[in-house]
């Protein structure tokens, strides 16, 4: 599934917004527009990004301009300005970050809560397939897929990230892992830009 169409009801629900918004804009308080923008919009972009953005790249990049528009409107900026140092400003990840961050968040809340329970039977550890001790025993398993949709499966991809993000993140409470986790892609996305 590329979810193509579902991303394209959210771009489009989540522009219209952002353009009344930004018609809006002078006529707000300073500090409601983030919040406005925050409930309106990322909201929309959150809800179920641990499903849908297991789909195209195409679909990421489509994600990643409504996030940009979203920075765009809460500084009043233009429609081609750049926005990456509004992001940093903002502290809001890119679109494939976000997606990590909402999947393996998700993916943290199953392991430790067994919530929801219908994602329970979706992570295996490597201990529990294995008859002989190895150094990736502790490691979640990942199931092999032959295709490139196969491998962009949430049970196919979360275990992948999982397995690489800082062990001593895995035994964190999920608020803390959640704040941990974001600080960290945030770091790594800096670390890139710079």
């Amino acid at each position: 599934m590329s979810w193509d169409r579902h991303v394209s009801l959210v771009c489009q629900n989540c522009v219209g917004t952002l353009a009344g918004l930004s018609h809006a804009r002078h006529l707000l308080p300073s500090g409601v527009i983030t919040t406005l923008v925050t409930a309106l919009v990322l909201s929309q972009v959150r809800y179920c990004l641990p499903v849908y953005g297991n789909g195209t790249k195409t679909n990421t990049v489509r994600i990643q301009k409504v996030i940009n528009f979203a920075a765009r409107v809460i500084f009043g900026r233009r429609k081609f300005d750049p926005v990456t140092d509004l992001r940093e400003r903002l502290g809001w990840l890119q679109a494939s970050d976000l997606t990590n961050l909402c999947a393996l968040s998700l993916a943290h809340k199953v392991l430790h809560y067994g919530e929801p329970e219908s994602l329970t039977s979706a992570f295996t550890n490597n201990r529990e397939l294995r008859e002989r001790s190895t150094r990736q025993d502790d490691d979640l398993h990942v199931p092999r897929s032959n295709t490139d949709a196969g491998k962009r499966r949430f049970c196919a991809r979360v275990p992948i990230a999982y397995n690489r993000i800082p062990a001593d993140f895995h035994l964190l409470d999920q608020r803390s892992f959640t704040k941990a986790l974001k600080d960290h892609l945030h770091r790594q996305a800096l670390d890139e830009h710079h």
